[in-house]
């Protein structure tokens, strides 16, 4: 009883002073507002999983280099041709999958838009253990030079440019001017190896000479260009040390095998749970995390405190 009582106590004084409710309202509500945008972004950044099929058997393979290279850390990105070589060597993994990402025109009912598009080998879904929502993921023969002209689109792509509409399987549209045929829609929240972004679709890496351009379609096969991602599965019973004491054995070969272009160079594994941020920038995202967790920590406190003082003013007019 005595808790209806305050409740109404505390709607009348609100009704009796409309300019102290506004404004503590829109006082906390900044305050709140502010905490709940910025831990939604650490939150994503650093505690959201990895839309995968048992993301603690995943590996991201980076390249390693003596010469710390422009300065931007050890772990750098991989060549194409060595990660064939990796493909074909490797006994630690499962599977492994290369992919790079390129801007595309995509044209659809004569209307052209600028899209962002990963081309992956065609194991990559495999090798992730991702599911379609809609339609097929790649076939292995979509993986010969130019034979597969195929779109797998993300889901938020589906929403956004085909209403969610399941007819979409099957449609062809124009990327860059030539006929796609889309075959399947990726599964809600899957964005790929990233915890930031995502690309807008997936096309098969065969593809390259129709998508790249500029750098990497001259440098697609030359060892020294470290332009891709690539990410590996571990065999069951296969465990990180054995999978780097491997990649260490492959870098040492190639290196003795293409003395220009590997003279240095060696592979390292990164669990992909530690790696769908850069290694080489984690550090300056955790502290960016940490600084805007106090920031707006901050401002909360603040909120407070002029809610507080808002409060004592008003006992105090209200004293006498």
């Amino acid at each position: 009883m005595t808790f209806l009582q305050d409740i109404r106590y505390a709607f009348r004084g609100l009704r009796k002073s409309p300019g102290f409710a506004i404004v503590a309202v829109l006082t906390l509500a900044l305050g709140i507002g502010a905490n709940t945008a910025i831990f939604t972004v650490v939150n994503a950044v650093f505690f959201h999983a990895i839309s995968v099929d048992e993301p603690g058997r995943l590996v991201q393979i980076f390249t390693t280099d003596q010469r710390k290279l422009l300065g931007i850390g050890t772990n750098l990105p991989v060549s194409y041709p060595n990660v064939e070589d990796i493909q074909r060597r490797a006994q630690s993994f499962s599977g492994v999958t290369i992919f790079a990402g390129a801007p595309v025109s995509m044209t659809v009912n004569g209307q052209p838009d600028q899209y962002f598009a990963q081309l992956a080998s065609v194991n990559y879904f495999d090798v992730l253990g991702v599911q379609t929502a809609k339609g097929r993921a790649f076939l292995p023969q979509e993986g010969q030079l130019g034979a597969g002209p195929v779109i797998v689109l993300s889901y938020g792509l589906w929403q956004r440019k085909f209403g969610g509409n399941p007819s979409v399987i099957g449609q062809n549209v124009l990327l860059n001017g030539q006929g796609f045929t889309i075959v399947g829609v990726a599964q809600e929240h899957f964005q790929g190896t990233v915890v930031i972004g995502g690309p807008d679709m997936w096309i098969p890496m065969s593809m390259h000479e129709q998508i790249f351009s500029g750098t990497f379609k001259e440098f697609f096969n030359e060892r020294r260009f470290l332009g891709f991602g690539s990410v590996a599965r571990l065999k069951d019973g296969a465990n990180v040390q054995q999978a780097q004491a491997e990649l260490q054995t492959i870098g040492s070969d190639l290196a003795n095998a293409f003395p220009l272009a590997n003279k240095g160079r060696s592979f390292i594994p990164v669990p992909l749970l530690q790696s769908s941020i850069s290694p080489n920038g984690l550090a300056n995202f955790k502290f960016g995390g940490a600084m805007m967790m106090t920031v707006v920590g901050i401002v909360l406190l603040v909120a407070c405190f002029n809610i507080a003082n808002l409060l004592l003013a008003r006992s105090a007019g209200r004293k006498r």
